[in-house]
């Protein structure tokens, strides 16, 4: 697994391409994976999104299978097929944050960890600038974080774009 970080606009995704040599039709992005999903999984989800507006609690099992489902959805989509190239990753963060009582955020990124090796990875590094004064602004940074930091804990290779310089960060 390779990680390439940056800020939003930075160039990573050309930098990528220039770097791995990498063609357009070998990205894939993980909207792709959060749509698929919310579309199979729409009545389930729903049931369990009412649950929380009603204040009660999503059974622990409920959270462990839906995030089992957003697990096997994440692998179909990227099966058989000829990606080099995972990006989005703040998606995934965010989605997380926003549905906090229906997914397992340490089983999901325990999981993705071991999903996307052999991938490159593209993540936004969402943890610059001004600490937002949403609460849920402020709890996506630090998903994003968690994520970026296990993701980086297994890659061989880390590198940072900046102004469309990648330069690499790991030890």
């Amino acid at each position: 697994m390779i990680l390439v970080i940056g800020g939003a606009y930075q160039g990573k995704e050309k930098w990528t391409r220039t770097k791995f040599l990498v063609k357009d039709d070998e990205f894939f992005h993980a909207r792709r994976v959060l749509d698929s999903f919310e579309v199979k999984y729409e009545d389930r989800l729903s049931v369990a999104k009412e649950s929380i507006r009603n204040k009660k609690k999503v059974d622990d099992d409920i959270s462990i299978e839906m995030t089992k489902h957003l697990i096997q959805e994440l692998s179909d989509c990227l099966a058989d097929n000829n990606y080099k190239v995972f990006t989005g990753l703040h998606h995934i963060s965010k989605y997380v944050v926003k549905n906090e009582d229906v997914i397992d955020e340490q089983l999901l990124f325990e999981s993705m960890k071991n999903l996307l090796q052999g991938y490159i990875l593209i993540g936004e590094d969402i943890s610059q600038g001004l600490v937002p004064m949403d609460v849920e602004e402020r709890n996506w940074r630090e998903a994003n974080g968690r994520l970026l930091i296990k993701l980086a804990g297994v890659a061989k290779e880390v590198y940072r774009v900046f102004v469309g310089i990648g330069k690499r960060i790991d030890a």
